[in-house]
């Protein structure tokens, strides 16, 4: 297997980071080829806050994929970009046709959304992805305006953006890690986890997805097919953690392995005369803890957490048609959590997998089918995808390219943070027949 057949989706988490090796099979479903998995330092609430910590774990998986994949190097990964610092919001973009009527082509709407990544925003910030909501093509609006005739048209889109210190941190990390490794892509975290757990139905039905982590919440919403809104909200497993730790007088790692072989979101009556034994430690004889008090100090803060989360969907226009709820992320794993979500929240809650977009089981996917990898499948799936585009577009033109011409994603990155050229940008064409 040659290094560019190989597509990586590379999540960096609070807690760890994962990357997975895949490709598309026959039947158009993920086959996942291997994968990796390591803690992480270095990273607070979603962003590396200290590039050559981090780099040591996403080195270790980089290197471990590779191996698996039987290929010297990996060529190209998709990553992910999450944190408090992850925002959107909407903006306009008009094009007026130089002739009478012009008929509209898949290159018109990227050039559009290209030219909206390029829109003035605040000092330190960088567009990371573009999302068309809406078109307007001579007073009617459509979702796709490709195949269509017109002299006139607007397109309403969602900006996301974070700031640049985060994306250079991220690239800095990845860079040490592994030199030899490209960024073909970095995604928000959330429209990844989105890619791989939602069904169809669910996207146009209109569902919130709440990516529970360690360190922050993502939130999305899609509806009609469109993602519609993203946020981060800056909670997580860990400060479930810390509370163990302290009202239980036990250290944070042992409360966190507490959490997630005996804990709970609601207190039921079996866990009334539940004990576990905890082992000595640093001096300290073996206790005994009541696995209905484990869940009562759970309870309390996941409560306090689903109230804010109530507020924030709430709020008017964001989420507005919402139907239901899929929660993953590793923190999604908390036992009873869906049931308490559903009933504070009132609405139809759900856990969500990645499992809907994997091929037959093999020996690496009911590893990965699990809550807490729908983001690194929502990146491995965008990146497949991107490939999968190149080579039909390779094809159709039935020619060799030039090799300045060689496919290079990474280039539309360093162009957007670092403001370098490179040689792989192709320049505009003068004689289009729109005018921006």
């Amino acid at each position: 297997m040659s290094n560019e057949d190989v597509c990586v989706g590379l999540d960096i988490g609070t807690d760890k980071v994962c990357a997975i090796v895949g490709r598309y099979n026959q039947y158009q479903k993920i086959e996942i080829l291997g994968h990796s998995t390591a803690k992480i330092k270095g990273v607070k609430q979603g962003e590396i806050n200290n590039p050559l910590q981090a780099s040591e774990a996403i080195s270790r998986v980089i290197r471990e994929v590779a191996s698996i994949a039987n290929v010297e190097h990996i060529t190209y990964i998709y990553t992910n970009s999450s944190g408090k610092n992850l925002s959107c919001h909407t903006t306009e973009h008009t094009i007026t046709c130089n002739n009478t009527d012009q008929l509209i082509t898949e290159a018109d709407v990227s050039k559009m959304i290209d030219e909206v990544k390029k829109f003035p925003i605040k000092d330190g910030l960088v567009v990371i992805d573009v999302i068309p909501q809406e078109f307007i093509v001579d007073s009617e609006s459509v979702v796709s305006p490709v195949g269509m005739w017109a002299t006139h048209m607007i397109g309403k889109f969602l900006v996301i953006t974070t700031k640049k210190q985060v994306i250079n941190n991220l690239m800095k990390a990845i860079q040490i890690a592994s030199p030899n490794t490209q960024i073909a892509g970095i995604i928000p975290s959330i429209v990844a986890s989105m890619e791989a757990v939602l069904t169809e139905d669910q996207r146009e039905m209109g569902t919130v997805v709440m990516d529970i982590g360690g360190g922050v919440t993502d939130i999305g919403f899609v509806k009609n097919g469109i993602i519609k809104h993203i946020g981060v909200f800056p909670w997580g497993g860990h400060i479930i953690d810390k509370d163990l730790s302290e009202n239980l007088e036990i250290v944070m790692e042992v409360s966190k392995k507490c959490k997630e072989r005996f804990g709970s979101a609601v207190v039921y009556s079996d866990l009334e005369d539940s004990i576990i034994n905890l082992p000595e430690y640093m001096g300290r004889g073996e206790r005994k803890i009541s696995l209905a008090n484990l869940a009562t100090v759970i309870g309390a803060r996941v409560e306090e957490y689903l109230e804010i989360i109530h507020y924030l969907l709430n709020v008017p226009h964001f989420f507005k048609g919402m139907n239901g709820i899929l929660l993953v992320g590793g923190s999604s794993n908390l036992n009873n959590i869906v049931p308490l979500t559903n009933f504070k929240l009132q609405r139809r809650t759900e856990k969500g997998s990645p499992s809907i977009c994997l091929a037959t089981e093999n020996k690496y996917t009911k590893e990965v089918s699990q809550a807490q990898f729908s983001t690194a499948i929502g990146l491995l799936i965008r990146g497949i995808k991107d490939i999968e585009k190149y080579k039909l577009e390779e094809k159709a033109t039935q020619k060799v390219e030039p090799k300045s011409k060689k496919w290079n994603p990474f280039s539309s990155i360093l162009v957007r943070i670092t403001g370098q050229s490179t040689k792989n940008n192709e320049e505009d064409n003068p004689n289009d027949d729109f005018d921006r």
